[in-house]
This record gives structure tokens, sequence and C-alpha cells, in this order.
């Protein structure tokens, strides 16, 4: 997210004022170098997000010439009025030479004196003056023009540097910016967040365009966790509500996304189950951290641990292969309705990717590229395949990888198939009813204590927790938590 001198402090960035200058509540300049020296030594590349449709009111440039709540009408760099129907600061005019020469400044200081690898820049389809009927959504050849123009001046400096745009546009716009060797950004939240919630429409077709950042998290996005701990659907015992059906969810999401080729966009902490809520705190407010003191403390979790190691897998399972070679194999996927597939036939490792987005059991065609020995990669185990075609039943949730050669000896634990151990008579009730609370140990998670099978006592006390959901503390106790030596419960499980 942008990082040039903004107003505030509590602030996604999006209102610069200062471009020359990373934000002082970030760090020094020399932190940032020291930064992106370390990403570069570690084969990262580091993109700068860089807002160029607008600036807010502190900017000099816009106070320099200011008149009547507006920029001037002599303002060498800014429109008086806004141009079309989105509206933030002050809209820059990018049909002003002055204004080509601030940006190509900017954009030109970024990678001469912080070396940075290229930019993301916000809202490209406000550089324009062009808004017939004041909209700025159709096809418009001169914003093309005043993109390409740019992406030369940086390239003129330096010619490997990554163009990102935020560009929202036509196809046809989208495609020609695209052949110039730009990439656009690819939004699959309306794909990925219904069939992971439990609404298989929409499909996954698309994920692997090459021209396009695709992503189903940004920082305008809610949290595909978040989403099934709020709108998960349920089908007798099996509720994505649950957060460790959740767990197992993004997993499966994660899978399908980025064993497409293509590049792809990770929001921070999708590897770890983030779930808060966008507008927890405000929409741009300070979030919970996920580790230190005082945070949500993800990091010491086995569980968000496991969401962790599956991401680590699924990316070795896409390194290993190669997006480029996924990208020409031949293909056999399933982009839509209640299971999914990905399959491909290439000339070296074949891959396919199977899942059950649905809240029953269903069966599904693997469409296995050749006969013989396919691994699994979390489990470690293997099949033989002698019908390439014959239908796998899969329980709700459950997904597996298959490969035809071993990448890893498996890690059983990392992804589970979760059936939930306990049922509740009536369901749902009320606070008048007596209920019973069934635990059947034979389908607890094994852990250390073998599912609890053949333990002598099982005790379970109940409580009700009133405030937020991340809350573990229990009121309005029924039991005093102690029987028969065993000792003080120490955890709650909601």
């Amino acid at each position: 997210m942008p990082l040039s001198e903004f107003e505030g402090n509590d602030s996604w960035g999006y209102n610069p004022s200062f471009y020359f200058a990373p934000d002082k509540y970030y760090g020094t300049k020399d932190d940032l170098k020291y930064f992106i020296e370390i990403a570069h030594q570690n084969g990262l590349a580091v993109i700068l997000d860089m807002v160029l449709n607008h600036s807010f009111g502190q900017s000099p440039m816009v106070q320099m010439y200011f008149d009547g709540g507006k920029p001037a009408a002599n303002n060498p760099w800014y429109n008086r009025e806004y141009v079309g129907q989105y509206q933030w600061g002050y809209d820059f005019n990018h049909e002003s030479q002055y204004t080509k020469n601030f940006i190509d400044n900017v954009n030109t200081y970024w990678v001469k004196e912080f070396h940075f690898d290229g930019f993301r820049f916000d809202f490209t389809k406000g550089f324009t003056n062009y808004a017939p009927g004041g909209s700025v959504d159709g096809f418009d050849q001169s914003r093309i023009n005043i993109l390409k123009r740019m992406a030369d001046k940086i390239w003129q400096f330096n010619p490997k540097t990554y163009i990102i745009l935020e560009h929202w546009s036509p196809d046809a716009e989208e495609t020609q910016l695209g052949n110039y060797g730009m990439k656009m950004w690819r939004n699959k939240s309306y794909d990925f967040v219904p069939a992971t919630v439990g609404n298989p429409t929409g499909g996954f077709a698309n994920t692997d365009a090459t021209s396009h950042i695709t992503l189903y998290n940004s920082h305008d996005e809610r949290r595909i966790a978040e989403h099934c701990l709020t709108e998960g659907r349920s089908s007798g015992s099996y509720n994505i509500k649950d957060s460790l059906i959740m767990y197992e969810r993004v997993k499966m999401a994660a899978a399908f996304f980025f064993l497409q080729p293509g590049p792809k966009m990770m929001w921070q902490f999708d590897e770890l189950g983030y779930d808060i809520d966008i507008n927890f705190n405000g929409r741009i407010g300070r979030k919970p951290y996920a580790w230190g003191g005082g945070s949500l403390n993800y990091y010491n979790s086995s569980l968000r641990q496991n969401i962790y190691k599956t991401y680590q897998g699924i990316l070795n399972v896409r390194n290993i292969i190669g997006p480029a070679l996924l990208k020409s194999s031949q293909k056999s996927h399933q982009h839509t309705g209640d299971t999914r597939r990905l399959s491909y036939n290439t000339t070296g490792i074949d891959l396919v990717v199977i899942g059950n987005y649905a809240l029953i059991s269903k069966s599904v065609d693997p469409k296995f590229s050749q006969q013989g020995k396919w691994y699994n990669y979390f489990s470690g185990d293997s099949i033989d395949v002698t019908n390439v075609s014959a239908q796998i039943t899969l329980k709700p949730g459950e997904w597996h990888i298959y490969t035809t050669k071993r990448l890893a000896e498996g890690q059983a634990d990392v992804v589970g198939l979760y059936d939930n151990p306990v049922t509740i008579s009536p369901n749902p009730f009320k606070g008048s009813d007596l209920i019973k609370i069934r635990f059947d140990a034979t389908k607890a998670s094994p852990g250390n204590t073998a599912g609890l099978v053949g333990a002598s006592k099982v005790y379970m006390h109940s409580g009700v927790i009133l405030s937020s959901a991340n809350n573990n503390v229990l009121t309005n106790i029924v039991g005093n938590n102690t029987d028969d030596g065993i000792g003080l419960m120490t955890q709650s499980c909601r």
C-alpha cells in the first residue's frame, strides 16, 4: 500500500500530499532502503503502490494555486472540477505537461533513489480528462495514450521495471495495455468467496491470466475467512461458521487459486486465516496484529500454523512444476459446480486438484491424465489409477492434490477433514429448552489423546461468550471447572 507522505498516521496511504518522501510514521528513508536491499538479497522484488489520480489538501501544489475551496483555474497540475464520477481529494490533470513532468520525476526518483522494482498505480482509470456523460467507465484511447507515455518514461530509465495498473476498464482497453507490457488487476473474490462459504455459484475460469494480477483478498475486500465465519452455510453438523471448518475451506480456496498459472496476490496474513472484519475499528482503522504482545497470537496456534504450512505446500507444488508448464499444458478443468477440478497434462509432472465445495458428500470425475501411481501431496499416500475417470466421492470440504511424481513425504495433520464430534438436540434450541449434548470420541481429533477413545471420563463445562468472537472468556458458567482432581479447565472451545 502507498508509503509516500500522506495525511495523518493511521491511514491506508491513499490520501497523499508529498510524493518524494516516505511517510515518517513508517520510519526513516534509510530504514526503507535497508528493507529493499535485504529483500533483493533474498530474491524478492519490491513494488511501490503509487497514487497519482489525486492529491489531498496538504499538498503544496494544491495550496499554491487554490481558490474558493478548489484548485484555481490556473493551477498547472490539477483540474478545478472533478473529471468523472469517482472523486477523492483533488484531481490531477493528466493532459497537462506540468503534470506529466511531475509524474515522470516522481516515478524516476523512487526507482533511482530507493531501487524499487516497480509500481502498482492506484485507480489509473482516472488518468483522463475524457468523461462523456460524466462517466470515465467507457473505452478511452486518450487514457491509454497517457499510460503508455508514462510507462515509456519509466522503462527508458529501467526497462525491467514492473508496471501494474488498478485499471478496472473495458477489456479492449486492458488488452491494449497488457500487450504493451503492463499488468492489470483482476478481482476474483466474487467467485472464490461464494464457493468457499458454501454457495458454489460463479466459476474459477480466467484465474490463470498472465496479463493480470489476480486476487480474491485485498485491502478493499473483506477477508475470505471472515466471510466464512459470518456467512458460511451449514447442513447438519457441517457448519462453515465453525472456525475448524473455516480453516479447511480457506485451504481449499488457496489450492484452486495458486495452482492456476499467472501472477497472484496474497493479502497479508491470508496464510494464517486472518478473519477480522474490514470495518473493525473503522474501515481504515488499525486492525489487531497477528503476532506480538496483545495480538491475536496466530503464530502460536497450531491450527493456524497448519494453514501456513498448507500455503507453503501449495506454493511448493506450483514452483516445482512451474507456472509456465501449467500454462502450456493440456487442461481438463471443471471450474463450476459443487465439485471443482484442475487437471493438467504436462510434458513433466502431471497435476490434478479436486475439491467439494458443497455441504454434503459429492462425487467428482478427477480426469487423471494417465493410469498408474498418483501421489497425494499432503497425506503422503498414493493411489493406483486404472480408470482415469472413475468417480471419487468427497465429503463436504474435502480436497486433494495429486501428482504423477512424489513431491513431498506428506504432512498428514496439515490438511484435515473435520467431522464435528458434537451433536446437540434439539437444534436449534431456545433458552428454556433442556438440551442434550453428545460427544462422539471416535470423531475427535486424535492429537495426543488417541481421540479420547477409551477415556474413563470426559468433563465439559458450559458458559457464554458475551463479547467478540475472538474472546475466550466464559461467563454464566455451569459447573465449577474442577472435578475429581482433574484440575482447573484452562481452555474454552467455541
